[in-house]
């Protein structure tokens, strides 16, 4: 992966590059039992009304849009987009 962001250009150090890859590693296994009980507590909610927030972007700049339950408050989904197109927005719910 260092030698692949050198490659690129990217100068950054092969310590910080093992930093960040443990740290995304530690993500993804939050995440994987983070789905299974937000699942969990949506099932026993039993059903979900849905919100989605975000703001126009300006022209070439990303808006995080963010997909929420009202029920549980819990979010279900941060993405940015560039577009706020009726297509990108559905293809997030």
């Amino acid at each position: 992966m260092h030698q692949a962001l050198l490659a690129r250009g990217v100068s950054i150090t092969e310590r910080s590059v093992t930093h960040l890859m443990q740290r995304y590693e530690e993500l993804v296994a939050l995440r994987m039992a983070e789905n299974s009980r937000l699942k969990e507590r949506l099932q026993k909610q039993g059903r979900v009304i849905l919100a989605i927030d975000g703001l126009q972007p300006d022209v070439g700049h990303e808006v995080l849009w963010v997909i929420r339950d009202c029920l549980s408050e819990e979010i279900l989904l941060a993405r940015p987009l560039l577009s706020s197109s009726q297509g990108d927005l559905t293809a997030l719910l």
